[in-house]
């Protein structure tokens, strides 16, 4: 028998029916899939009954069976650490071109930004706790157990929306991951959550390179299209104190936005 073809992520999450409609497609995971996945592969293997497992929207015998959405994993730290030899991490281009390792510290982002999909997951998820963060303590365990098995690995990649979310947590990070990992690293920042404390806690930490999402140089196409709320002022004033501090800083932008003209353009 062929295998079970199963897809998740936010466009599955967002869009379900399309993605069940795909010819070939078995299963589609709606929200998060730690869960549902280690169910699916436990009923699989036991040879049970797949098509009531929470999250998943499961084909059987030209029937669509739309289970309800569990709630979020509320406690990221009670998740083990994501495998890395299910496809081998050392092959990887992370690992033997970049030399990296890229982890996750949380889940969820607090703005709501017109173009991004964290509003419309929100709203999946009415009344559950949507920005999680797991414990430093969690965190670095799992840096220090890629770094001890990798010892090739000179640089580590946060990939959270905003590292620096919670200042508390943030200098406990910066203190704790100086002293128990010390490799240079990269983040993401939101101009609004960049101070003079946050640019010298990173430095201090080591990180490198500090990655704001600027989208637009525009005020008007910033706060009315994009529903970014942050001054230009506030901008280069973020850009500024990492400069000061040392750190590289990167900027997302973009170009050819909705009501968008030429000197919108040149603004950013």
């Amino acid at each position: 028998s062929r295998a079970l073809i199963i897809c998740g992520g936010v466009h599955p999450t967002l869009s379900p029916e399309q993605m069940i409609a795909i010819e070939g497609m078995d299963a589609v995971c709606v929200g998060e899939g730690e869960e549902p996945l280690f169910d699916l592969c436990h009923g699989l293997e036991q040879g049970k009954d797949i098509s009531n497992i929470a999250n998943l929207w499961v084909k059987k015998d030209e029937k669509v069976h739309r289970n309800p959405l569990r709630p979020l994993v509320e406690d990221l730290d009670s998740l083990p650490f994501p495998d890395r030899e299910v496809f081998p991490f050392r092959d990887s281009f992370d690992l033997r071109f970049m030399r990296r390792g890229v982890f996750m510290a949380s889940r969820g982002c607090p703005f709501n930004c017109a173009y991004c999909c964290n509003h419309a997951l929100k709203g999946l998820y009415k009344g559950n706790k949507y920005v999680r963060l797991r414990s430093v303590e969690n965190l670095l365990e799992e840096v220090e157990t890629v770094v001890r098995n990798f010892p090739e690995m000179e640089y580590v990649v946060f990939h959270d929306d905003l590292l620096p979310m919670n200042k508390q947590w943030f200098e406990d990070f910066a203190t704790q991951y100086r002293r128990r990992v010390g490799l240079p690293f990269e983040m993401n920042c939101h101009p609004n959550l960049m101070d003079r404390e946050v640019a010298q806690l990173a430095k201090y930490a080591g990180c490198s390179l500090v990655r704001f999402g600027i989208e637009s140089g525009n005020d008007h196409i910033r706060r009315k299209v994009l529903d970014r709320h942050t001054s230009t002022r506030r901008i280069i004033d973020a850009f500024a104190l990492c400069h000061e501090a040392g750190i590289t800083t990167l900027s997302y932008n973009m170009i050819g936005l909705p009501f968008e003209r030429r000197t919108h353009i040149l603004d950013t």
